[in-house]
C-alpha cells in the first residue's frame, strides 16, 4: 500500500489491514467476526514523500477453530482485504481467494 505524507514535517502512520468474507451469507458467517484485523505496519515518510508499506496477511486470518476436529480450519471462498488508518477509516480494498 502506498502512503503519502502531505504535511510539512516527517510523519508516521500505522496502516491496518482487515480481512472479511466477500459473502457474509456463507454458512459459517455467524461463527466469526464480520471483519478481523489481519495485519498492520508503520509507515514513515519525509514531507511530501510517498512510501510503500507491505503487510503480510497470514493464512491464519482466514481460519476458524473447528471444535470437532480440534484444529484450525481454513474457510474457503472469496474475501475482501481492506486497508486504512483504522477500522472506521478503510480507504483501500482488494478481493482475494482464501489464503
Amino acid at each position: 500500500m502506498k502512503v503519502r505524507n502531505t504535511g510539512g514535517r516527517p510523519g508516521r502512520e500505522v496502516v491496518q489491514v482487515y480481512l472479511e468474507p466477500a459473502d457474509t451469507a456463507t454458512a459459517d458467517a455467524a461463527e466469526r467476526p464480520r471483519r478481523r484485523l489481519a495485519g498492520f505496519a508503520t509507515a514513515q515518510a519525509a514531507p511530501g514523500r510517498t512510501t510503500v508499506v507491505e503487510i503480510p496477511v497470514p493464512r491464519r486470518a482466514a481460519q476458524i477453530w473447528h471444535a470437532e476436529l480440534d484444529a484450525w480450519h481454513t474457510v474457503q471462498g472469496r474475501y475482501r482485504l481492506r486497508a486504512g488508518r483504522s477500522y472506521p477509516d478503510l480507504r483501500v480494498e482488494a478481493a482475494c481467494d482464501a489464503l
